[in-house]
């Protein structure tokens, strides 16, 4: 079976799916997705594919004040995989590389909560590479 990035279709289905059904595990009133939230989330590319999905509607049962699931819900990776949330990194031409790349280094890695794995991912270098440059910038107390 292809992954769920691969059939985006089915996201809504499961959603809607797994809504039912941990609201009446839980006997929660019924709820329903905004649709900005419904788009996020089929935008999301669930690197832990359908096993993700289902235990964050289960979270999003538990966890939501109200009837209607918002963005706000959503953990901050999902808001930021859509581009929501994202602060612009401003570099000037005559700024050293050294300056930029701490800056776009502290950038990725308040947006992904510290995340250091998912941080070196998305720059594109090893784990190893970016312990190294968090402690020569002195990113370590961020």
């Amino acid at each position: 079976m292809p992954p769920l990035r691969e059939r985006r279709e089915d996201i809504p289905l499961l959603l809607d799916s797994f809504l039912r059904e941990f609201c009446s595990i839980y006997q929660k009133a019924p709820k329903t997705f905004a649709a900005r939230t419904l788009e996020l989330l089929v935008q999301y590319s669930w690197p832990g594919n359908i096993r993700e999905l289902r235990n964050l509607v289960e979270r999003l049962v538990l966890l939501s004040r109200t009837d209607l699931i918002g963005p706000a819900d959503l953990p901050q990776q999902i808001r930021e995989s859509a581009g929501e949330d994202h602060p612009e990194i401003t570099l000037q031409l005559d700024q050293p590389l050294r300056e930029a790349e701490k800056a776009i280094i502290s950038n990725v890695l308040s947006r992904v909560t510290h995340n250091r794995t998912l941080a070196a991912r998305l720059l594109g270098i090893s784990l190893r590479a970016l312990h190294y440059k968090i402690k020569r910038y002195g990113l370590e107390t961020l």
